[in-house]
């Protein structure tokens, strides 16, 4: 049943709990708990997978490919300065 918990919803939760806008670092804190806390897994490099996975639904990224009902995040302060918003 966990397996299906995307890490998009991670992030939303994440984001819902600890407020939006939010740092790459409070992002990763609160998804480590969450995952934690449901007894899943977290990989080695969690920052990047939150990273790539923030990018991938964010029409700021330069490679967001995706159509607009998955533009859900986006860059508060402008690009590289990792502090992220939920539209």
């Amino acid at each position: 049943m966990n397996s299906k918990i995307s890490w998009k919803d991670d992030l939303i939760s994440a984001m819902k709990n600890i407020g939006s806008p939010s740092t790459i670092n409070e992002i990763c804190n609160e998804v480590y708990s969450l995952r934690s806390e449901n007894f899943r897994s977290t990989p080695d490099k969690l920052r990047q997978t939150v990273q790539r996975t923030l990018q991938n639904f964010s029409s700021d990224a330069s490679d967001f490919k995706k159509t607009q009902k998955d533009d859900i995040f986006y860059m508060a302060e402008g690009k590289g300065k990792g502090v992220w918003g939920m539209r």
